[in-house]
């Protein structure tokens, strides 16, 4: 039970962490602005991947308590 406990720590932050960083590399890829490194510091790119990877989190967060509570249940 304890080795459970510890490797299900904070999915929701480890999920919206590795998220946030992908995007935060991918999307300068993709823009129109032939220069990546502009493109990759802009203040409104850096915001934008700062909330997605927050919210992202969020829902990973919610859908594993949620899975969890149901499998206590179950096991009760």
């Amino acid at each position: 039970m304890k080795k459970e406990k510890k490797q299900s720590r904070y999915p929701g932050l480890k999920a919206g962490s590795i998220y946030g960083t992908v995007i935060f590399f991918i999307i300068p890829l993709t823009s129109e602005n032939p220069n990546f490194i502009s493109s990759l510091l802009n203040t409104k790119h850096i915001f934008k991947t700062i909330l997605g990877a927050f919210f992202f989190g969020v829902m990973i967060h919610i859908v594993d308590s949620l899975r969890i509570a149901r499998a206590k249940k179950d096991q009760d």
